[in-house]
């Protein structure tokens, strides 16, 4: 058995086409990221920028949460007034009828 690579005429156009584009849009594709790398080389103040950017991302999330917290300990007290008020309702109402009739008379 002769296991050697060779090419012949059974290999159609549309795939050597297709090898060909496949190979310049890799081509392309790592020349773009190169230059990327490249600007980025001309920047080396963005890395600090980064860091930055990170540390104050980080407080303003510690900052948020105890925004939260604050708001839920606000929420849970206002539930506790709202059901004392709704407790409380129609005994102040009752007291109040009681005081306008005394007034009344």
């Amino acid at each position: 058995m002769n296991m050697d690579w060779h090419l012949n005429k059974s290999v159609a156009i549309s795939i050597i086409f297709l090898l060909l584009t496949n190979i310049g849009s890799t081509i392309w594709f790592l020349s773009s990221i190169n230059s990327d790398v490249d600007a980025l080389k001309a920047r080396p103040d963005l890395l600090e920028r980064v860091i930055k950017l990170e540390g104050r991302s980080n407080e303003y999330g510690r900052i948020l949460t105890r925004i939260d917290n604050t708001l839920d300990t606000f929420n849970t007290t206002l539930s506790k007034v709202s059901n004392e008020l709704a407790r409380r309702t129609p005994f102040a109402d009752a007291v109040e009828k009681q005081i306008y009739k005394r007034h009344d008379k």
